[in-house]
């Protein structure tokens, strides 16, 4: 199979209808960079992507299964909150307006150390 990106920002949804990609739907394309946008932010926060694997078989196969690590020690509990609503099946993840509400009241919550450290300005 034959996949366009990065398979570590690739959407589960993506890699099950990747054969359907001529017919795919607006609300799937969305969903698709809704979880693009939450596995950049995660490496931002933690260094690392939420789903990871050597091989690229069993990548696929993690994120097929939502196989998800919440359990990062340098995510607090609001961000794995925020991550739990991202990294769910295309029908439960945040939409659009969701995420940026999510997005802009999860960044009210940080500490001005931690904003600073994730490069934002007291």
């Amino acid at each position: 199979m034959k996949y366009r990106g990065s398979p570590l920002y690739i959407a589960p949804e993506a890699i099950v209808y990747q054969r359907f990609a001529s017919r795919v739907s607006m609300k799937i394309c969305i969903a698709n960079d809704i979880w693009s946008l939450g596995v950049s932010l995660y490496e931002t926060i933690t260094g690392n992507v939420p789903v990871d694997a050597k091989v690229l078989e069993n990548l696929l196969i993690k994120l097929v299964r939502y196989d998800v690590n919440y359990s990062h020690k340098l995510l607090s509990l609001n961000e794995i909150i925020f991550f739990k609503k991202i990294f769910v099946t295309m029908n439960s993840r945040l939409d659009i307006d969701q995420f940026i509400i999510q997005l802009t009241e999860l960044s009210d919550k940080l500490t001005p150390i931690r904003r600073n450290n994730l490069g934002s300005t007291i």
